[in-house]
């Protein structure tokens, strides 16, 4: 399989850089992976027997995905919490605990083509829009193997990626409501409950390094979808501390 090689001249962050590869691609099938993250042996060839398979049977397969090994900064594996996977028609699984990841999945570039690539105006999570997207239309099959090592960041520099997740706000989910035009009612019945989740994992993120303005923020909003959240005690409480504290 071909590799491609592409530079940016400006950094237009992942969206951009991944959409620059797509334009210079000449293959019919595409494999992203980010710089600093590790290809297992037969990673991407096992995705490819699993997708050319399951594609045999029926076109709405467009998506063969396995597992990322989670590793520290020299690629030893670090303990998870584990992930559930699933075959066919994910979009619920994707939107409620995403289980596909970048240097994971194997795709045709048609279908990548077809919902736009990647939306640059993201600095955050626009990979699981695409994945939304995608799965909208098509159906993912899951291999159970591990296709790459994932170098998971500590210290400044994941203090760096939260403070722009929390920059990001969840424009990602206002784009997948707005721009998805034939998404299922039962889809649409969860948006309450999904914009609550990811306040909620906002906050969290703020919590976590010391942002009281930045929990109370997303408390708020967590209840403002969803008020019966005000009787999680935890949460709760963590509100009064930041509030002592903004």
């Amino acid at each position: 399989m071909p590799i491609v090689l592409c530079q940016n001249k400006v950094n237009k962050g992942p969206a951009g850089s991944r959409n620059a590869g797509i334009k210079v691609s000449r293959g019919e099938y595409l494999f992203f992976l980010d710089s600093d993250d590790a290809l297992e042996k037969d990673g991407v060839a096992c995705l490819y027997a699993a997708l050319r398979e399951k594609e045999q049977e029926n076109s709405q397969w467009g998506v063969a995905y396995g597992k990322l090994l989670t590793c520290d900064a020299k690629l030893e594996p670090v303990p998870v919490k584990p992930k559930k996977y699933y075959s066919g028609d994910i979009l619920t699984y994707l939107l409620q605990d995403n289980p596909v990841r970048t240097g994971s999945y194997l795709i045709r570039k048609e279908i990548v083509e077809g919902v736009g690539g990647f939306y640059e105006e993201l600095h955050d999570h626009e990979d699981f829009l695409f994945y939304c997207l995608v799965a909208t239309k098509y159906k993912f099959t899951f291999i159970d193997k591990y296709i790459s090592k994932f170098r998971r960041h500590t210290g400044d520099r994941a203090r760096h990626n939260y403070q722009e997740i929390l920059k990001a706000n969840i424009i990602h989910l206002d784009y997948f409501f707005e721009k998805s035009s034939n998404i299922k009612p039962e889809i649409r019945a969860l948006k309450n409950k999904l914009y609550a989740s990811e306040h909620l994992r906002m906050a969290k993120i703020g919590w976590r390094i010391s942002q009281p303005k930045d929990y109370l923020f997303h408390w708020r909003k967590m209840l403002h979808y969803q008020p019966s959240r005000i009787f999680h005690p935890k949460y709760t409480i963590r509100a009064l501390l930041s509030a002592l504290r903004a």
